[in-house]
């Protein structure tokens, strides 16, 4: 049973949308915040951290020609932040994470969102 729900395929579409959402959390996440006050959140910060995280995830699950489709996203470098969170949590560093999340998803939400319209 298990192995039957383990490859269960998803829609390439849902992870568009989870991509949207991720962004819209983090930006919540982060909402009024300056970088010490992010960094001295553990709650915000962990939460944030794992957003990114699932963020790579969804975007390694869209096709290569819909990546096509949005060249100003940086699909590689999205796919591998993911990677460095996930296989080298303790190497993280602080201010590049907060570069991500203060300045990097908001134009980042704005391209997913072109591209979900793009689509319809």
């Amino acid at each position: 049973m298990l192995r039957r729900m383990l490859s269960v395929s998803r829609e390439w579409r849902f992870f568009l949308t989870d991509m949207i959402e991720f962004c819209e959390q983090i930006e919540n996440y982060v909402e009024g915040f300056d970088y010490q006050q992010f960094i001295d959140s553990s709650l915000n910060y962990d939460a944030t951290v794992r957003k990114v995280e699932l963020l790579g995830e969804a975007a390694r699950n869209i096709p290569e020609d819909v990546r096509q489709l949005a060249p100003d996203i940086e699909w590689p470098k999205i796919i591998r932040i993911r990677n460095i969170l996930i296989h080298g949590y303790f190497a993280v560093d602080d201010e590049i994470l907060w570069d991500i999340v203060s300045n990097r998803i908001g134009p980042l939400l704005a391209s997913l969102r072109q591209l979900e319209h793009r689509l319809r």
